[in-house]
């Protein structure tokens, strides 16, 4: 997380997390969250954190109940659960792989509910044909379900095609 001055950022300041939706080492998805994450902290308008679904190490989706019905109850669902319900909006980034969004972003939504409804989220999506498939599915299928807000879609196109 970035270190702030105590007169940039107040208790008030909206805490936002950039979530990287790809977990592939070496990715150029890894550099591109970097990139969104340095670009809206230098904003200055919110308290942005990183989050790489790799550090997380979420298994499949293994908790016994409905997360719209249940709370966790698990331990790594507990912290999940913890450190997504601390932030007030999202920006995802996330590649497009085989017209979709990766797993290891689904199953990370997957694991809860509450903690993402509501909330404001961007989709930044990118790939050798630009992410709209990925974004729209995000926003018609995972979003409309949170009753999230979606911001835009932005697409970068990536001529590397490695996500």
């Amino acid at each position: 997380m970035t270190d702030y001055s105590p007169d940039t950022i107040s208790p008030t300041t909206p805490r936002v997390g950039v979530i990287a939706g790809s977990t592939r080492p070496g990715a150029n998805s890894e550099a591109l969250t970097q990139w969104v994450h340095e670009l809206c902290v230098s904003r200055n308008t919110c308290d942005y954190e990183l989050i790489s679904l790799r550090d997380w190490n979420l298994p499949l989706l293994d908790e016994p109940g409905v997360p719209a019905h249940t709370g966790p109850t698990l331990p790594h669902t507990k912290a999940w659960s913890n450190k997504v319900s601390s932030f007030q909006g999202f920006v995802f980034v996330t590649p497009q792989y085989n017209w979709g969004y990766p797993a290891p972003l689904k199953n990370a939504l997957d694991y809860l509910f509450k903690e993402w409804n509501g909330k404001p989220a961007l989709v930044v999506t990118f790939g050798g044909r630009g992410g709209g498939k990925c974004a729209a599915q995000l926003k018609e299928g995972t979003f409309a379900l949170f009753g999230a807000m979606l911001c835009c879609q932005p697409l970068i196109r990536d001529s590397i095609g490695s996500g």
